[in-house]
């Protein structure tokens, strides 16, 4: 994803056509995102409960 926001900065400076590039690695990292935050939030808070494996939701982290 990272390789594409560059390849996407690096000709969308130089072709217009490129452009989509940027709005495509930009949304590819913000899903990134959200996932290490729903993994950051099963491991600690084990929250959202359907997310978390039945025999693990009674411990409270990890």
């Amino acid at each position: 994803m990272v390789i594409a926001l560059a390849v996407g900065l690096a000709v969308t400076r130089t072709q217009k056509p490129a452009e989509p590039w940027l709005w495509i690695s930009a949304v590819a990292i913000g899903g990134m995102m959200l996932c290490w935050l729903l993994i950051i939030l099963i491991g600690i808070f084990n929250r959202p409960r359907f997310l978390v494996l039945p025999y693990l939701r009674d411990k409270r982290r990890l």
